[in-house]
């Protein structure tokens, strides 16, 4: 039939583009010229398109048999054209008549075969109907005949799926559950006048951006069960309502009309409108002079039909002068910033993210209209809140009251936080930088890593929350900082925020602090093993509070590993802290290297060792990054993981390394021995006469440029020490080193033992005389009533009354039994190669032979006799 609007439609729902897809099939009211006397085309198809390559040879007079039954015939109210389905018997069997907008597969001369389907051919050599369309129901006019016996009808399935090949019938149920968009059923009955038939939509929830139209009609919907029916089929289209179905206000319902009266004041908030379409959409336009909503319902189809609208009013009670609000802001944004749109009338706002009373919400009070505060809160901290908290409800308010004392709340509602693999606690440790200026300088102070963990919370707009519990500044309690809706680009949360700190513990000063601009600027190392580094800063600019005009700057570092909280700390007369030694947990980042010796050029003093073999450390870490920020004069060992391939000065990796140095001016710590290829030491020894030394390393004498010797004993009778040399020098023992270089190492590998401060360095002779060094900074040595020290100095020993001994050095000390003589000999292996004079407090050394007074030479000597060495007499 031909109907000039049906045709306008028809064309307008299919001027839209093939990847969008139609909202009407064309050619269907079957007038355009057909693609074959036995197939309308444009839209429908018939056997005459079928797929029979199941069928091989037999496949063309298959096709050839079956396409007679569809042809062409009178269409109603006398139009030139409608579709007529016929079923015949073909082969014997009875065959279906069939009209489908995708493509039929004849795969089998057994109708009831499963291979004889209609499907959606998504290969480009078939056909399928790309559909754009939600339509509410399908309309079409019919005649049908019976050809055979029982109360079987023409039908109409109608299917509209997702970007799949899908069949009619025989679709898989799993296939069904995944793809089916939508489907309605309308069977024809009989009858020998046209009537209109029409039937609903079934929705299923799924939805798909590309899908597609699979109908079909079908002159029985058991295949191959009759033939000599008849089934004539005209003006098929699909109807998209747009018509208001319910209206509720403030609670109430209200019957819908064109026109509608509510004796209230317009609330966007309060009103609630559903439209009877699937796929209908609402717009609303209030006029604040008038109070007359317009209400605009669209058909699905307006962008092809743009006159399927319709249109409704509601007239509200007239503004009046009510307390309002002119803008509302979150955490320093606009509700704008958050997808929603401010209106002063409306009072409730859901906002996409989590609610957290670390949230800041400030308003701005419109005409005639002055903000509420918190009393509560104004009463403890001498500041004011605008901001309502409810952490029941969730929700937080601003109040507002006009001249009148008419009040109005504005709610602020939230959504729960969603799961994500970013979201979780993040160990680390942090860092408080805080800079204090006066008297025209600026003077900061970093306090030491101490471990916090932060935590993200994933919104439902896909922002984050960032949550830092517990924060303090240098001990002094603050509170938990909360960032809301921070973006994540990369690995990059970045944001400019205004926060308020939140804590229960009373004695936090947090909340007195009021609103605080903040920068926050994270990497997102990476979220399946929780790691997280970056900076807060908290702007202290133009503040008025007493607590923050005291500092120009507070920045907060977080790294990403965890420290030993308890390790001992080193400081100086400034109040700057850093750790004497340390041992780290979890992930190292090159940017987090910087931070492990935090301080410490402050303070002035090193680490003694970095104990960090059983953390991450990221590939692109380097030596030079570990040990940016120490002291140059340092003996600072670091362990590292077992699977670093980092080499160089003291770093251990499984127990060795390279090389093992030692700084002769800075005192050391081995927590754990390792062994190294070589060893180098910075002190320059004599090459004239005798030194000493104590080191924690042992190795074979030969290591070392010349000879080492240990204490044997004394020998009180001969007034002699007795050296013997050694083949391998034990290590944390004391020794006599007779050097032939400035340098105490050669070439060779060494053991490097465990050692420290407290470490017992000593040899005992057991007859009142011991020699022993010292690993501390310095170590006091006191003589008392029962024995004095002698320690070696520029060539000689020097009586220690009170005195210290050195990084590395030995000193003597003689019970006051003994040290009656004021010379000793000096035995090697029982020979005499020198003498030790003691004269006021002096212990001077003497190398060479010794000889008697008839000049004879001496090997052994005993006590109370006189000898010459060097031309001097000595008495032993």
């Amino acid at each position: 039939m031909r109907k000039i609007l049906f045709t306008i439609l028809s064309a307008a729902a299919l001027t839209v583009s093939a990847q969008t897809g139609v909202y009407q099939v064309g050619n269907s009211d079957f007038e355009t010229a057909w693609t074959d006397t036995n197939e309308p085309g444009n839209g429908w198809y018939s056997f005459v398109s079928a797929n029979t390559s199941g069928l091989g040879f037999l496949g063309s007079m298959a096709k050839s048999s079956s396409k007679k039954n569809t042809v062409k015939t009178t269409g109603r109210n006398g139009s030139a054209t409608a579709v007529k389905l016929k079923s015949s018997s073909i082969w014997g069997a009875k065959a279906n008549g069939n009209l489908t907008t995708g493509t039929i597969n004849m795969g089998s001369s057994t109708p009831t075969d499963k291979k004889n389907h209609n499907y959606t051919d998504l290969s480009g050599n078939y056909k399928n109907c790309l559909f754009a369309g939600r339509p509410d129901s399908v309309v079409y006019y019919a005649k049908f005949k019976r050809g055979g016996s029982g109360d079987y009808k023409g039908r109409l399935h109608a299917l509209i799926h997702g970007n799949y090949a899908y069949k009619d019938p025989y679709e898989t149920a799993e296939n069904k559950a995944k793809y089916l968009i939508a489907e309605a059923t309308v069977y024809a009955d009989v009858s020998s006048d046209w009537v209109r038939y029409s039937g609903a939509f079934t929705y299923t929830g799924k939805e798909d951006a590309t899908s597609y139209l699979l109908a079909s009609f079908t002159t029985n919907e058991t295949p191959g069960a009759t033939a000599n029916d008849e089934f004539d089929i005209d003006d098929i289209s699909f109807i998209y309502n747009s018509q208001l179905a319910s209206v509720t206000y403030d609670g109430a319902s209200v019957s819908v009309a064109t026109a509608m009266n509510v004796a209230k004041a317009y609330d966007p908030s309060k009103i609630s409108l559903t439209a009877n379409g699937v796929g209908a959409s609402i717009e609303k336009n209030y006029n604040a002079t008038t109070g007359l909503l317009t209400i605009t319902v669209k058909g699905n189809d307006v962008s092809v039909n743009p006159t399927n609208i319709h249109t409704y009013t509601i007239q509200f009670a007239a503004a009046s002068n009510a307390p309002t609000l002119a803008s509302i802001s979150v955490g320093g944004q606009s509700l704008a910033d958050f997808g929603l749109t401010f209106n002063p009338a409306t009072t409730t706002y859901t906002l996409p993210i989590a609610y957290h009373r670390g949230i800041v919400v400030e308003g701005v009070a419109g005409a005639n209209s002055t903000l509420m505060r918190d009393e509560e809160f104004y009463e403890t901290y001498a500041l004011t809140e605008n901001a309502f908290y409810n952490d029941h409800n969730k929700t937080i308010e601003l109040r507002v009251k006009n001249s009148s004392g008419d009040e109005r709340d504005y709610v602020l509602r939230f959504t729960d936080a969603v799961s994500a693999t970013e979201s979780g606690d993040y160990p680390g440790a942090l860092s408080v930088v805080l800079s204090t200026t006066a008297e025209g300088s600026t003077i900061t102070n970093a306090s030491p890593l101490a471990n916090e963990q932060i935590s993200l919370t994933k919104n439902s707009n896909g922002t984050y929350n960032i949550y830092l519990p517990n924060f303090n500044f240098s001990g002094l309690p603050v509170g938990n900082i909360y960032v809301p809706n921070v973006p994540l680009a990369g690995s990059a949360m970045n944001a400019n925020r205004t926060i308020r700190l939140t804590s229960s513990e009373e004695m936090a000063v947090g909340a007195g602090l009021g609103h605080l601009p903040v920068v926050l600027k994270l990497n997102l190392i990476s979220s399946a093993h929780k790691r997280l580094e970056g900076a807060i800063d908290i702007i202290t600019t133009g503040t008025t509070n007493p607590i923050l005009t005291r500092f120009s700057a507070i920045h907060v570092d977080c790294v990403p590993f965890t420290v030993n909280e308890n390790a001992p700390q080193n400081s100086d007369d400034k109040d700057n802290k850093a750790y004497a030694n340390q041992t780290l947990w979890g992930y190292i980042s090159k940017a987090s290297t910087k931070f492990i010796h935090l301080n410490e050029a402050a303070v002035g003093k090193p680490m003694t060792y970095v104990d960090m073999s059983v953390a991450t450390l990221a590939d692109d870490v380097t030596a030079e990054d570990l040990k940016q920020g120490a002291v140059a004069a340092n003996n600072t060992l670091y362990y590292l993981p077992s699977t670093s391939t980092l080499t160089g000065k003291n770093l251990i990796v499984n127990g060795h390394t390279t090389e093992f140095a030692l700084n002769d001016a800075v005192a050391i710590e081995v927590p754990t021995q390792f062994s190294a290829d070589k060893a180098s030491y910075d002190r320059n020894f004599t090459t004239t006469g005798y030194t000493t030394f104590a080191l924690p390393v042992a190795t074979a004498a030969s290591t070392l440029n010349g000879t080492v010797y240990e204490l044997k004993g004394f020998n009180a009778a001969r007034s002699a020490f007795d050296f013997a040399p050694v083949a391998n020098i034990e290590a944390n023992k004391p020794y006599l080193f007779e050097a032939n270089n400035a340098a105490l190492f050669a070439n060779g590998a060494v053991t490097v033992a465990v050692a420290n401060a407290d470490t017992e360095v000593k040899t005992h002779t057991g007859v009142g005389v011991e020699q022993e060094g010292n690993y501390g900074e310095t170590k006091v040595l006191a003589s008392d009533a029962t024995k004095t020290y002698y320690g070696y100095s520029n060539g000689q020993f020097v009586k220690a009354a009170n005195g210290t001994l050195n990084c590395y050095r030995t000193a003597f000390s003689v019970a006051n039994a003994a040290a009656g003589a004021r010379s000793f000999a000096i035995s090697i292996n029982g020979t005499v190669t020198g003498i030790i004079t003691l004269d006021n407090g002096t212990m001077s050394v003497e190398k060479g032979q010794v000889f008697d007074l008839q000049g004879r030479r001496v090997l052994t000597t005993q006590k109370g006799q006189t000898y010459i060495i060097n031309g001097k007499k000595v008495i032993l």
